[in-house]
Parts: C-alpha cells; sequence; structure tokens
C-alpha cells in the first residue's frame, strides 16, 4: 500500500520539474533561434555584447535541463512525461546552439 503523502510529494515534484522544464526549454530555444541559427550580422554584434549573460542562460538551460530530466522520473502521472519531454526539449536545444556555436572543428 503506497503512502499518501509520498504520492504528494512525487505530484509536486514532477509538477516542479515540469514548470522548470518550460522555463528552461524556453530559454534554450530563444538562445537558439536568436543567436545561434541565423548567423546575422545584427544578432553577432548582440552576441558579443552579451556574451557573460547568454552564456550564464545556456550553461543554466543545459545542466539544469540534464539534472531535472532524473529528478522527472521520481515524479508521477502528466507531470512526469511532460518534466521528461521539457527538459529532454531543453538539452536538445542547449546541444544545437552548443554545435552551431562550435561548430564542427571545435571552439
Amino acid at each position: 500500500m503506497r503512502n499518501p503523502s509520498f504520492v504528494v510529494w512525487r505530484r509536486r515534484i514532477g509538477i516542479a520539474c515540469s514548470a522548470l522544464g518550460l522555463l528552461l526549454f524556453g530559454v534554450a530555444l530563444l538562445i537558439y533561434e536568436r543567436y545561434a541559427a541565423p548567423l546575422v550580422a545584427v544578432h553577432v554584434q548582440e552576441r558579443l555584447e552579451h556574451a557573460q549573460a547568454l552564456d550564464m542562460l545556456w550553461s543554466a538551460s543545459f545542466y539544469g535541463s540534464m539534472v531535472l530530466v532524473v529528478v522527472s522520473l521520481f515524479g508521477v502521472s502528466w507531470g512526469r512525461w511532460v518534466g521528461l519531454a521539457t527538459n529532454a526539449g531543453a538539452f536538445l536545444c542547449a546541444l544545437m546552439t552548443l554545435g552551431a556555436m562550435c561548430g564542427p572543428f571545435g571552439c
């Protein structure tokens, strides 16, 4: 028999991971779409001006999504699956940004 408080905590974990995953996915997608996908001269100058803030946001989405994928596994019901999907999407967008910035020949 399951402990009701245990199920409540697992549900909270799933909801929290889903919410944070949506936030990280939005940040990672914004960084990729704005600064990595089309290398337009306007965005290159903007990227140079905000390099430190972009690095912090990219690092948070990259490492945070990896941690939250693992934590999402402890969720229950729809919170687990939404958390896994959004955090995996954030991780994928962060990897695409890394690949676009570094290219095939390294950073």
